[in-house]
């Protein structure tokens, strides 16, 4: 009797001790599932959405939201003369760079509840509401971050109001 009682805590042991490597496999697995899911769909320089990502996550919003109540917009964003600081400061100093202004439009459309990607390069897009406002907020935007190369830095942009959720926006 006594050995049987042994017998069956040793199941019971073993038992358990596979459903606990069994979840932390499991655990590990969804881990790297995420890393993954977040490497594919962020930038790896800037950490901001990638382009097919951004796009994406814009046509699923777009299904959502009513557009007739709050339009919303896409700003394409270009960092102007870009090349030129690749060559004078380095490339080293211009991904700073480009992380800073990344950081920053970032921050900025997580208080719209918006959407920030980079398209290539020197290129950025946002998905918006379009309210004055925070259009406005472009034109004054003072940056946190200390400035990282000693010229002044400008954003060229166009803005495309979407107004007809049927047109592709990629």
């Amino acid at each position: 009797y006594i050995m049987l009682t042994v017998v069956m805590f040793a199941v019971l042991v073993f038992f358990i001790y596979l459903m606990i490597r069994e979840r932390k496999i499991a655990k590990q697995e969804r881990e790297k599932r995420h890393e993954i899911k977040y490497l594919f769909e962020h930038d790896s320089l800037t950490g901001v959405l990638s382009e097919k990502a951004f796009y994406e996550q814009v046509e699923a919003r777009l299904k959502t939201i009513d557009i007739e109540k709050e339009e919303y917009c896409l700003v394409f964003m270009d960092v102007y003369k870009f090349k030129l600081f690749n060559e004078m400061f380095g490339y080293a100093k211009c991904d700073e760079l480009l992380c800073a202004t990344a950081y920053e439009l970032e921050a900025m459309m997580q208080g719209c509840n918006g959407l920030c990607g980079r398209i290539s390069g020197d290129n950025f897009i946002l998905f918006m509401p379009h309210k004055e406002e925070l259009i406005k907020e472009f034109y004054t935007k003072k940056y946190k971050k200390k400035r990282i190369i000693p010229v002044e830095l400008y954003l060229y942009y166009g803005i495309y109001v979407v107004r007809d959720k049927t047109i592709p926006v990629a």
